[in-house]
């Protein structure tokens, strides 16, 4: 977001990104929390990283889901964590194919009826948890999430 250099900084490849790269992730990110800690002067209260957690889940489930769809064992997916004194971030990099925000968007509108769906709420999930939630396609064809959560 800034110039500012990180108190902390990680980088993590998963190749190839399938889901059990999603357990390997929860174990980085308890290596992650131990480093934070050493560096912060307070503690991060369990609910935000409860939160913080929740959301990073749900993008990579979605990149593992949707990016790699269409050749399942082949993608790479990079996260870079960085702590910074007012916030963590987190630069996902992944090689898989464009993301689509709309994809059922010219399908039939669901009945007021029918059950709400099992699943496509982890966008919405990760946006009301993060402070920021960018995407970008850079012209590597190479898709770029932007993950920000403040401390408080």
């Amino acid at each position: 977001m800034t110039s500012e250099r990180p108190l902390l900084e990680r980088d993590v490849e998963y190749r190839p990104a399938v889901p059990a790269s999603l357990e390997a992730i929860h174990l980085e990110l308890d290596q992650f929390w131990t480093d934070v800690s050493s560096e912060l002067t307070s503690s991060i209260a369990d609910r935000w990283k409860l939160e913080f957690i929740t959301a990073l889940s749900e993008i990579c489930a979605n990149i593992i889901q949707h990016a790699f769809a269409e050749s399942p064992q082949q993608g790479t997916m990079v996260l870079h964590l960085s702590l910074f004194g007012n916030r963590i971030e987190v630069e996902i990099t992944d090689d898989g194919v464009l993301f689509d925000e709309q994809p059922g968007a010219t399908g039939p509108a669901p009945s007021p009826d029918a059950d709400p769906p099992e699943s496509g709420r982890g966008l919405q999930v990760a946006r009301a948890l993060l402070d920021t939630l960018r995407y970008r396609r850079s012209e590597e064809s190479k898709n770029h999430w932007l993950l920000v959560k403040m401390l408080r």
